[in-house]
């Protein structure tokens, strides 16, 4: 099969041209990155995570259909985002690392076959669940909340459970799969981020602004 696969790739132009512009073209790669690699960096400082934002709405601004003012100019803002996050449903990069936190939780106490046990023993077996409280987590708060846990996915993960109740309203035919899952807790995400007013940003459309800094 391997033989054949390259034969087919020297013998149709299409797709050696396609592996070459999945190995060529940086967004390609920015996409994996950001889809695979938000566990690590998604809890990092609010200002990192806005200066992705702010180059995620650039880019949406670029390819949408019609005219749309692409920066600042002549006193004019740039065009609004928000309608066309909706309109194609797309989470914004906070919406990103909310459904991989959530998919990450999922797997460690649900679905522990599906990622290798050294990273399933990474997080504390007291850390929250959903319909935990403050109260009941007092001793992880005081175990975790500190400098060399504070902004990574082990202490701000699990405070998704205690910040917001998607996980809560999910449907039990949610908690099947890790796929099934997964569109749940998207679509939990897109119902937020378009709340509230239509063209603008809220703090309430991004549960992450509850707790990072």
């Amino acid at each position: 099969i391997i033989g054949w696969c390259n034969w087919l790739f020297k013998k149709v132009p299409i797709i050696g041209w396609c592996n070459w512009l999945f190995k060529k073209v940086p967004i390609i790669g920015w996409c994996n990155w950001c889809n695979f690699c938000s566990l690590v960096w998604g809890f990092s400082a609010k200002s990192n995570i806005d200066t992705l934002f702010r180059k995620q709405k650039k880019g949406l601004r670029a390819v949408v259909p019609g005219f749309i003012n692409y920066r600042y100019r002549d006193g004019e803002i740039p065009g609004h985002t928000k309608p066309h996050f909706a309109d194609f449903g797309i989470l914004t990069i906070h919406g990103i690392v909310a459904l991989n936190a959530f998919l990450f939780l999922r797997k460690v106490r649900h679905f522990p076959s599906e990622i290798p046990k050294s990273v399933a023993s990474t997080l504390s077996k007291d850390s929250p669940i959903p319909g935990s409280t403050h109260v009941s987590c007092e001793n992880w708060l005081k175990s975790y909340d500190n400098h060399f846990y504070r902004r990574s996915l082990f202490f701000k993960g699990p405070l998704l459970f205690l910040s917001c109740d998607i996980e809560d309203s999910l449907p039990p035919v949610s908690f099947l799969t890790t796929k099934s899952h997964k569109n749940h807790v998207k679509g939990n995400l897109l119902k937020i981020q378009n709340e509230g007013e239509p063209t603008e940003w809220q703090s309430c459309n991004i549960p992450l602004y509850k707790f990072i800094t």
